[in-house]
């Protein structure tokens, strides 16, 4: 990355005294399709394609915005339009709190929002951290442990399986900004 000077310059707005190399989340992208394409010869993983593909435009979207810099905006619009479509692409959603503070299910006119608002907030809360180094990594490999744990238990093993190819292809990157 730094010899084809695919690095991240230090401005105002970042925490890095040194250019950083942008290429991490490309990385780590093709190490969660490498995981996911090795479970694949044994367990069906199709129900992981409108996360993959969620997945493939949000690593396109953080590519641009390294890259060219899009305004913050723009990349909120970007964000909402990947949050609706994995929602109605994947038919994942919020649509229940199962009893906590007495909520159970709620219909898609409240669902839909929330499930956008939850998205776009871990998104943008994981981006603010990722200047941080070893913070951003050390907290996502952990909630996809305790996340592919959980799936594991409710027997939904590719969802457990992506949350444990999330965690590996994330501790280089770990390792790396910590040592």
């Amino acid at each position: 990355a730094r010899e084809k000077n695919l690095v991240d310059q230090p401005n105002e707005r970042k925490l890095q005294k040194q250019p950083v190399p942008l290429i991490g989340g490309l990385c780590v992208f093709f190490g969660v399709i490498v995981g996911t394409l090795v479970a694949s010869c044994f367990m069906d993983c199709t129900e992981l394609v409108p996360i993959l593909m969620a997945m493939s435009m949000m690593l396109f979207l953080g590519s641009m915005d390294d890259l060219i810099g899009l305004s913050p905006s723009l990349r909120f619009c970007f964000e909402i339009f990947i949050m609706v479509a994995l929602i109605y692409g994947g038919g994942g959603c919020i649509d229940s709190l199962h009893g906590l503070w007495g909520i159970d299910a709620f219909s898609w006119w409240i669902a839909v929002p929330l499930t956008v608002f939850a998205g776009v907030g871990v998104i943008n809360a994981i981006n603010m951290i990722d200047g941080v180094n070893g913070l951003c990594s050390g907290i996502c490999i952990t909630c996809c442990c305790l996340f592919g744990y959980a799936f594991f238990c409710g027997h939904d093993y590719p969802n457990s399986m992506l949350c444990f190819a999330m965690a590996a292809a994330l501790l280089p990157f770990l390792v790396h900004n910590v040592v």
